[in-house]
């Protein structure tokens, strides 16, 4: 089983947005060698954008991916 956290603060290249921070992300990831041959995944993306991406209340967003690898 292996586990991976990641962490993504995400800032603007250039000032065209009234405030330089965009958002912060995070994903947790779930893998299990079912065999040598096969993998499943689970994946648990969560965004969180800062008020300064121009919307006037932005709305997180969530993200769940389940697959299957098959190597042959």
């Amino acid at each position: 089983i292996g586990i991976s956290l990641n962490y993504y603060h995400y800032i603007a290249a250039e000032d065209v947005l009234a405030d330089d921070d965009i958002g912060d992300e995070v994903d947790i990831a779930l893998t299990y060698d079912y065999t040598e041959d096969v993998r499943f995944g689970l994946l648990f993306a969560w965004l969180a954008p800062d008020d300064g991406v121009g919307m006037a209340d932005p709305d997180d967003a969530v993200e769940l991916v389940a697959s299957v690898s098959v190597a042959f």
